[in-house]
């Protein structure tokens, strides 16, 4: 009964405001990016935003490593309901993303700025997070879309954790707590928009969850292109 007791006492702004800072630190740690949280009221269907940064991957290139970090903008929403999110959640961000696309483009122009032909420059990915994973007309729909799209199933125990330490319902995120939890990821899935043949990354990209030994050992999550990690 407590246990029940304590997930329905728990405020849902809580555990959304919750997932999005563990998404956070799972994507600035581990898969290179370099995003802000935005979330609240007002936010625009858009939870975290920022850059997602790459080496220079240019076969051509002697010495990758010698040059800026290539990147592409990113518009992320953090799903923390228990329920896997189905198509409509793809084609609402699908919308944010666009509609994001057309107001940078706009402004750019406005202030007199010009668009290069590297798409990486215009290109958005749209990123969905959900700690419940997506159903499969979700898959396809992403699958369908032209918006490049990332889809991460992030696993997210934050209510169990509360609950095996009889800690009493707080009305913050328990940031120590937060810390303690381990950041893994369940599944990722990428449209052909984002890495394909024509997508604005290109071909040969995978995201793998790895074992790393070391002082503490722990999985993370590396990118790799070609079989090497990035």
């Amino acid at each position: 009964m407590r246990a029940m007791s304590t997930l329905r006492k728990l405020p849902t702004t809580i555990l959304g405001t919750g997932y999005e800072l563990h998404c956070l630190r799972l994507l600035n740690e581990q898969l290179r990016m370099s995003l802000d949280r935005i979330g609240g009221k007002g936010d625009g269907g858009i939870d975290l935003q920022g850059w997602w940064n790459f080496p220079h991957t240019n076969p051509s290139m002697t010495a990758p490593d010698a040059y800026p970090p290539q990147r592409i903008r990113v518009l992320a929403q953090c799903k923390a309901e228990k329920t896997r999110p189905g198509p409509r959640l793809i084609r609402e961000m699908e919308g944010v993303a666009r509609r994001e696309h057309d107001f940078g483009f706009g402004r750019q122009q406005h202030h007199g700025g010009s668009i290069s032909g590297d798409p990486l420059e215009t290109a958005i990915v749209a990123l969905l997070c959900s700690r419940s994973g997506f159903s499969p007309a979700a898959v396809i729909e992403a699958n369908r879309s032209r918006i490049p799209t990332l889809l991460l199933h992030i696993p997210f125990d934050y209510e169990a954790q509360l609950i095996s330490r009889h800690q009493p319902i707080m009305h913050a995120v328990d940031h120590e707590l937060l810390d303690s939890l381990p950041r893994r990821l369940r599944g990722a899935f990428w449209n052909a928009a984002l890495m394909g043949t024509r997508g604005v990354l290109g071909n040969g990209w995978e995201i793998r969850e790895e074992f790393a030994h070391g002082v503490e050992d722990e999985f993370r999550i590396k990118i790799h292109r070609d079989g090497r990690p990035m």
